[in-house]
């Protein structure tokens, strides 16, 4: 790309990542989150078909945040984004496949739906009291009522939160139950969410999903899922002479493992 597709593309991008008042500001004098803007700029002007990103929002504020996501989602369409960050909101919202890796280790991945199904803790209910005073145990007991599994995770000032099984089926019977019998249990208001990735985050840092051996069989199994789609579109964009050293790495690290 060169002469006036150069100067329109630079000039689209720069209106993307909203830095068109600090064109003419040298890159030293920007802030952080903008300094950010610009890498993520520069990193999308003349179109590649692979991106690869560190941390692209980290430093900035929370509607510069948004407005990236925004621009990083429209800009998905007919190309590989490699994108690492602690945001765990920010994997669930831009990634189709998201990795999860725990102190050095590669603990999972898929999709969120997939990941929140297989290791999350269920769903999370809600439940604000009139007042603090409420008693708890009458709201327990009458959860459990319906789906004997529940758990009570936390029961601060007046808010109350339960921990429901993930394949709990009585949720008709349960949000019927906390309708009718609302103003005796005390209750205000009532909602239901899933796990999020944070969740699923936490519960897999704590916990030990196989065997030494067997988490590296795995880990070098999840290496090669996640990087095989990243390792076809670099064949097509590639060099036949450099695509071959690709294949022979991959039938190495194969190998070896």
């Amino acid at each position: 790309m060169s002469g006036w597709k150069l100067g329109d593309a630079v000039e689209k991008v720069i209106l993307d990542v909203g830095l068109t008042e600090k064109k003419r500001v040298l890159s030293g004098s920007l802030s952080g989150g903008m300094k950010r803007k610009l890498c993520l700029a520069m990193a999308l002007v003349g179109d590649p078909k692979f991106v690869l990103l560190d941390e692209p929002t980290s430093g900035m504020d929370v509607y510069s945040r948004r407005s990236t996501w925004e621009l990083l989602q429209k800009s998905k369409a007919g190309r590989v984004i490699l994108l690492t960050t602690h945001f765990m909101d920010e994997a669930d919202t831009l990634a189709d496949r998201i990795a999860i890796m725990s102190h050095g280790t590669l603990l999972c991945a898929g999709s969120s739906l997939y990941l929140k199904s297989r290791y999350g803790v269920g769903y999370i209910l809600s439940l604000s009291k009139v007042n603090s005073e409420v008693p708890v145990e009458p709201i327990e007991r009458e959860i459990k009522g319906i789906i004997p599994l529940a758990e009570v995770k936390s029961a601060v000032a007046g808010e109350v939160v339960v921990q429901l099984p993930l394949h709990s089926t009585n949720f008709g019977n349960l949000f019927r139950m906390l309708q009718t019998r609302s103003s005796p249990l005390g209750l205000s208001s009532f909602g239901i969410s899933i796990t999020t990735l944070e969740q699923v985050f936490i519960s897999l840092a704590h916990k030990q999903l196989e065997s030494d051996d067997g988490m590296i069989h795995d880990t070098h199994q999840l290496v090669m899922d996640v990087l095989s789609p990243i390792h076809q579109v670099l064949l097509s964009l590639i060099p036949n002479r450099l695509s071959n050293f690709f294949q022979r790495q991959q039938y190495h690290i194969a190998s070896s493992a």
